[in-house]
């Protein structure tokens, strides 16, 4: 499983043991450190290569070449995993990427708050079996994405009301971070101290607390979402 990062310290978090226990070999790469993007066959053309990608968060922009070298190569590659039909997974970042490649419009809230811990969200009425009932995810954003045309809706939140779309069945978008553990709240509310400062930001210590509370129902939603998307042992893929 190709599990794309960008910055070079980054890390897969929760996501990572998830996938090694459906029986996948992650491999980590972060194109902003100069580490190649796969090659895409077409499905006829299908060897050995990867399952599926995971597109993982960061602080920069999606909309934005600043601090983002590879943005431009990346949302090309994307593009490219899409017509391929390749199996793709958004988180924050990555799902802003994802829905840029679909034409969807990617910017900060309109009244400059921004969504930092856990809070809680709800499924549409397309949700189905995705999400039955309101659950509290792990935040860490400025900007969101809008529906891409095409997307169904499946979660909704209150202050950014698209919180996660499906695009053909194999292409998800998450605004929220279900990989997050507490070693991560933990350096990123040190890193990013002053967002804590910010109108939608709550404090580190509440932050903590509602971890404790939340990390187990959300790694068993992660862990049968995962399963759904990519399926619970390997296959032939794409590279």
């Amino acid at each position: 499983m190709l599990v794309l990062v960008h910055k070079e310290t980054s890390e897969p978090g929760a996501l990572g043991g998830v996938l090694e226990r459906l029986g996948y070999r992650v491999e980590r790469r972060c194109p902003n450190a100069g580490d190649p993007l796969p090659n895409l066959r077409p499905l006829r053309e299908r060897g050995e290569g990867f399952a599926g990608a995971c597109i993982l968060g960061g602080s920069m922009s999606a909309t934005s070449d600043v601090d983002f070298p590879a943005r431009r190569t990346e949302l090309a590659w994307i593009e490219r995993a899409i017509d391929a039909q390749m199996p793709l997974l958004g988180i924050c970042l990555g799902a802003q990427l994802v829905a840029l490649a679909l034409g969807a419009r990617v910017g900060p809230h309109p009244g400059g708050r921004i969504e930092v811990g856990y809070t809680q969200v709800a499924p549409t009425d397309r949700a189905g079996p995705f999400l039955d009932a309101p659950m509290h995810f792990y935040q860490w954003h400025r900007e969101a994405f809008e529906l891409p045309a095409g997307a169904e809706h499946l979660v909704r939140g209150e202050d950014f009301p698209h919180q996660a779309f499906r695009y053909r069945e194999r292409v998800l978008g998450l605004q929220f971070h279900p990989e997050i553990t507490r070693p991560m709240i933990e350096r990123w509310t040190r890193s990013g101290a002053r967002r804590l400062q910010e109108p939608g930001a709550q404090p580190r210590e509440a932050q903590l607390q509602a971890h404790a509370r939340h990390a187990s129902t959300v790694r068993g939603w992660l862990e049968r979402t995962l399963a759904t998307l990519f399926g619970t042992h390997p296959t032939d893929g794409w590279g």
